[in-house]
């Protein structure tokens, strides 16, 4: 007796395939083959990972800074300006930081001067 074949197609990883199509012959199928196509590393899906990490980032960021009680109206969306916001993000990060840090070289100056009073060099 001849039985339809259905097909099916698995994405396995190289360390488990062995295991894998042991498994699938256990379960007592009749033909498994393999596609000889390796699988390349695709720059362009890398790029776009990258792209959606640094979005992800800055959506992070921005719901932290909105205030939830005040009724700002929000922009237009724009493709164009939302792909340069994860770049503004970082670049006032960046200036907050170095702001930050000054701040507290400031105040420790000021705490090794507070002895001698006020003068004026």
């Amino acid at each position: 007796m001849v039985a339809k074949m259905k097909k099916f197609t698995f994405l396995a990883f190289y360390r488990d395939y062995d295991a894998f199509l042991h498994d699938l012959r256990d379960l007592g199928l009749i033909h498994v083959a393999a596609s000889d196509r390796p699988v390349e590393d695709n720059e362009q899906l890398d790029e776009f990972l990258v792209k959606l990490k640094q979005l992800r980032e800055a959506q992070k960021i921005l719901n932290r800074q909105i205030d939830k009680k005040s009724a700002a109206p929000l922009n237009e969306p724009d493709i164009e300006r939302g792909k340069t916001i994860p770049r503004e993000i970082e670049l006032i990060q960046n200036a907050t930081a170095s702001l930050n840090q000054q701040l507290q070289v400031s105040i420790k100056e000021r705490e090794l001067l507070r002895p001698w009073g006020n003068f004026d060099p």
